[in-house]
């Protein structure tokens, strides 16, 4: 081999050489290192791992094989998940499990472990969290005011005040009164904030028990059809048909399922229930578009004692029993809501049907009273109401969408991010009630 003329070939050629080493770089260390730790702990592994997905996604989960919906792809003991009880395990924690929260016991937990991370049981899975979270419950006022909407932004100010009460009462009752056993430099608002937020982005509860389950918490956000159901009440409840606990082996367990086919090798997503965008970017630091689950929240007109026949119309409307409530929710898909629909046809129903739609007996004998109801003014309250709302906003949807494409804080992107959201949503709506007007007029003219 010839000597090396300059220092930028030895540069050049020590740069190749390390190359082809192919040399993990730490963030792959990690990632081998957490997989290696939970196909030692888990009780069913096999079927996934984790994976870097680049700065976007973070780490997520892959899929070895091939995989169906409703399949068994992940099992995890209780014993190695983080619960309340494990604070009992460390010598601070012995007497402090009785007098705080759930939430509060396993944030303690969390920045111990991450204090000693050298002895942690944890240490794999600490390591691979992330070392952040951008979530809206840290944001300033200026932030938050980019959402354009004063009931969101009062809403993610009462969760931030929350936040920042529960810190204040473990500082002023637990850390404060105890500084030997919890040192400032390990227990502050800066380690809280980490652990809460890992906490509340990545933990659930099961069964009553709040508990945070290594490698469960890695799946990243994809919508699920679970979602496009119009008549959901938003609650979540299809997200405990996934996540459930069981037993393997006689070892109590952590089950999850998937809720969509998956081929091998490609990322396994799920649904985080039927959470909303503003719900996400409060406490997860996200809002997907799009997010058939995410929606805008109006108001009706109709007033009780106010208008012709209202007498008629409140009656009808009691008789679907709280389904329709003087609030309700648009979403981004492709029909309106049941309950949407009926208070349309309740309060826009025409003179000569009234009396007798009002003398329904029950909810069943209504509906069939107000199945024959179609025309193109039964959604003028709807059109009205949702036009109101986008010309509201202090910009539109085609300037969010520009702002988006540029570079800005990230704080800033997020709610700029929840509020174009929001417009699609009325936006697709807008459109929609307009094509089923078309429709009406179309039928009422033949």
């Amino acid at each position: 081999m010839k000597p090396f003329t300059s220092l930028s070939a030895l540069l050049l050629y020590f740069c190749m050489c390390h190359a082809e080493l192919d040399i993990p770089s730490s963030k792959t260390k990690v990632t081998r290192s957490f997989n290696d730790w939970f196909r030692k702990h888990a009780i069913v592994s096999n079927k996934v791992e984790v994976a870097d997905y680049g700065n976007s996604m973070g780490r997520g989960i892959r899929a070895l094989k091939s995989i169906k919906k409703n399949e068994l792809v992940m099992s995890f003991p209780i014993k190695m998940s983080i619960t309340k009880r494990n604070i009992e395990d460390i010598p601070k924690g012995q007497n402090l499990s009785r007098i705080v929260s759930e939430t509060q016991a396993i944030a303690i937990f969390l920045m111990h472990e991450k204090s000693q991370l050298r002895h942690s049981r944890w240490r794999a899975w600490i390591e691979a969290l992330p070392e952040t979270v951008n979530a809206a419950v840290t944001f300033s006022d200026q932030a938050i005011a980019e959402l354009d909407d004063p009931d969101l932004e009062a809403s993610v100010k009462r969760a931030r005040a929350e936040f920042q009460n529960d810190w204040e009462e473990l500082r002023s009752n637990i850390f404060a009164s105890s500084p030997h056993s919890f040192p400032r430099n390990r227990f502050n608002f800066e380690t809280y904030t980490w652990a809460r937020l890992i906490i509340d982005s990545r933990c659930w509860t099961l069964k009553g028990t709040r508990l945070c389950v290594p490698g469960a918490d890695f799946f990243n956000y994809g919508v699920s059809d679970d979602q496009n159901n119009p008549n959901s009440n938003l609650l979540g409840h299809f997200f405990v048909d996934y996540h459930k606990v069981g037993t393997h082996k006689s070892v109590d367990t952590v089950d999850i399922y998937s809720d969509r086919d998956c081929n091998a090798g490609e990322q396994l997503l799920e649904a985080y229930g039927e959470s909303n965008n503003i719900f996400l970017a409060q406490w997860f630091g996200f809002a997907p578009i799009p997010n058939p689950s995410d929606f805008v929240s109006f108001k009706w007109l109709f007033q009780p004692n106010r208008g012709s026949h209202s007498e008629e119309k409140l009656s009808m409307l009691n008789l679907f029993r709280g389904e329709i409530q003087a609030n309700f929710k648009i979403r981004k898909i492709d029909t309106l809501p049941d309950s949407v629909l009926n208070y349309l046809k309740v309060t826009t129903l025409p003179s000569h049907f009234m009396e007798k739609c009002s003398r329904s007996r029950d909810k069943q004998m209504l509906l069939a009273c107000l199945a024959p109801h179609k025309s193109a003014a039964m959604y003028d309250e709807l059109l009205e109401i949702l036009q109101d709302k986008l010309e509201g906003f202090r910009t539109t949807l085609d300037e969010d969408q520009a702002l988006l494409r540029n570079d800005m804080p990230s704080e800033k992107h997020l709610m700029v991010t929840v509020r174009t959201h929001h417009k699609m949503i009325i936006q697709h709506n807008i459109a929609m009630v307009k094509a089923f007007q078309n429709d009406g007029a179309l039928k009422s003219e033949l």
